[in-house]
């Protein structure tokens, strides 16, 4: 049986190429009650090459917070400073 929690079912909101930032936008969502899954995390991390062919590091939400989610990470990414030449698959 799947717990209550889990039965409504979770939403990609975000993918990064790099595990700290995966893991930062992890703790800012679950700071507000949000629960985070993250996924192709050890495939990213043991090569980070291979981001590009597994779509990144995803982070998912519970469909009912995917709206806030995705404000929340839309906030994280205008107040963190660009890097040159980095993309960054949030803002795709």
């Amino acid at each position: 049986m799947t717990p209550p929690d889990m039965a409504e079912g979770f939403v990609v909101v975000g993918a990064f190429d790099y595990q700290p930032n995966a893991a930062a936008a992890k703790a800012l969502l679950e700071s507000r009650g949000i629960e985070v899954v993250l996924s192709d995390v050890e495939t990213t991390s043991a090569n980070w090459f291979w981001a590009a062919w597994t779509g990144g590091i995803k982070l998912a939400v519970p469909r009912s917070r995917a709206v806030e989610a995705e404000k929340l990470l839309k906030d994280l990414r205008s107040t963190r400073p660009a890097v040159e030449g980095h993309v960054d698959r949030l803002s795709r």
